[in-house]
């Protein structure tokens, strides 16, 4: 697959110098390996901008903490030879042109497991501050709530028309006219076209009858946010799964708006960031964000918040700093308050701790309570 994304990688390689601002610099991660392209950010005038960047990054896409690998970055997520598993190959990146203040990655390549299939994924970052963008903090509660409608509303139109056009008879002249069907086939040939066509185009109806009678309102925490130089394009997932993919000709659903269209229901986070001010740096939710603090009051630790929903789901990221190993914290966010279990992933022996924390003023405070041995130790984590 990566020979197919050459050709295509070298021509937009040009982002290699380009930059939204004057200040950072994307470059190739290096150490690389089976020609793997991964992005590294620099940032000659602000470090700190580029390290939670390339944290995100490669603690995201590449399992490690940036420089903490035995071989090459991307050891763990590449096949093992000696072990089938799923696996990731990264045959390019690019730099999407947009408002200054954003810096917008896309990154593609090839992704293996029970099926193969390419993969393209986006990240959006801050400039000012480098923090990852999520759009539930650049729009207001109102603007998120009515801009989830308007996909819904979007999608179901789109839906409703290709059915209309799946639901035309396809007749033999029909078939002809749309050069699905030869004029010099046998009759019986014809008939034998005709009925696999007919079973194809219902298989289709299916699927889209389906899809639009159970989507609902879209939530913007699965849609990939494409920031553009003139707006925002809004992606949702197709209809099918892998096993009916080939019958899905959508391949997702994309809608944009312009930042003029926009400008009302953004939050005052999101008005700053697109004015690119320093008027509002900080958003309210914290997913995205790099925290900073320490276990115990003695053993410093860096985490990143990964999922955030308020009144439901939340997932943290975090490592020690003198290990430099991720460790996953999941659970449940209610009324500023955390109640995350912490898993031993690698010797797969259930839950090992029990978080409760609170979140106020751009922290996290509280306690990790080993459940074996019913030690406590203080968490205190503070927006980096």
């Amino acid at each position: 697959m990566k020979k197919l994304f050459f050709l295509h990688y070298m021509l937009l390689q040009v982002a290699f110098a380009y930059s939204q601002n004057a200040e950072i610099e994307v470059v190739d991660l290096k150490p690389t390996v089976n020609e793997n392209k991964f992005p590294e950010v620099h940032c000659e005038n602000n470090p700190k901008i580029a390290e939670k960047i390339n944290t995100f990054l490669q603690v995201m896409e590449l399992e490690h903490v940036p420089n903490v690998f035995k071989i090459h970055p991307f050891e763990k997520v590449m096949l093992d030879t000696n072990n089938c598993c799923s696996y990731v190959d990264f045959a390019y990146w690019t730099l999407n042109k947009t408002p200054r203040s954003i810096l917008s990655i896309s990154l593609a390549g090839e992704a293996g497991g029970a099926y193969i299939t390419g993969f393209s994924t986006i990240h959006n970052f801050d400039v000012r501050t480098g923090d990852k963008l999520v759009i539930k903090n650049i729009l207001s509660e109102r603007g998120a709530k009515e801009i989830t409608e308007w996909l819904h509303i979007q999608i179901k139109s789109q839906l409703d028309s290709i059915l209309k056009i799946l639901n035309i008879p396809i007749t033999e002249n029909y078939a002809i006219e749309k050069g699905w069907l030869g004029e010099d086939l046998e009759s019986d040939e014809k008939e034998r076209v005709l009925d696999a066509l007919k079973e194809e185009t219902q298989k289709q109806i299916d699927l889209y009858q389906d899809c639009f009678y159970q989507t609902n309102a879209p939530s913007l925490d699965y849609a990939e946010i494409i920031f553009q130089e003139s707006g925002i394009k809004f992606t949702i997932d197709e209809c099918a799964n892998h096993a009916s993919r080939a019958l899905d000709g959508l391949i997702g659903y994309s809608f944009k708006l312009s930042y003029n269209e926009l400008e009302k229901h953004l939050s005052e986070y999101g008005k700053s960031l697109l004015n690119n001010d320093n008027k509002c740096l900080v958003a309210e939710n914290p997913e995205g964000k790099m925290f900073k603090g320490k276990i115990n009051s003695k053993y410093p630790i860096t985490a990143i918040v990964t999922r955030w929903d308020d009144y439901s789901d939340c997932s943290i990221l975090y490592w020690y700093d003198k290990v430099k190993v991720p460790i996953q914290w999941n659970g449940k966010y209610n009324n500023n308050h955390l109640s995350l279990k912490e898993y031993d992933e690698e010797h797969h022996s259930g839950c090992i701790a029990e978080i409760e924390a609170d979140w106020k003023n751009n922290k996290i405070i509280g306690m990790w309570k080993n459940i074996k041995t019913g030690q406590k130790l203080t968490i205190e984590l503070k927006g980096y």
